[in-house]
């Protein structure tokens, strides 16, 4: 029996959300609206398979963060061990999605842009 895959999902729009769930209906999911539940998520999962990160979270009030904070958790804090396998952002704004993803490469990290 195969393992299920994990992700973690982060966006504060959740028909957004709703697509992904529909998406990834194989996956074991982790839905995060906020940068600090995202970041919470990941220090509390062994590793995801797949991160998918939005920058602008809207609803989370400015002193939650957004998705940036997420890649810089992941990049400078997280062993690489304990990262997701592959980070896909999936931002509607481009030159933060595009640092997003300069970021983590830099990094290491596998990461791709991803359309919602």
């Amino acid at each position: 029996m195969s393992k299920t895959p994990t992700a973690l999902v982060l966006d504060d729009d959740e028909d957004r959300l709703k697509k992904f769930m529909a998406m990834l209906d194989d996956h074991s999911l982790t839905l995060a609206m906020t940068a600090r539940g995202a970041i919470s998520a990941l220090e509390h999962n062994p590793r995801y398979d797949a991160a998918y990160l939005d920058h602008d979270l809207d609803r989370s009030g400015p002193t939650s963060g957004n998705g940036m904070d997420v890649a810089l958790h992941i990049a400078r804090d997280m062993s690489e061990r304990r990262r997701p396998l592959k980070v896909y952002v999936h931002s509607r704004n481009t030159p933060m999605r595009h640092k997003m993803i300069k970021l983590l490469m830099a990094a290491g990290v596998k990461t791709r842009p991803f359309r919602v």
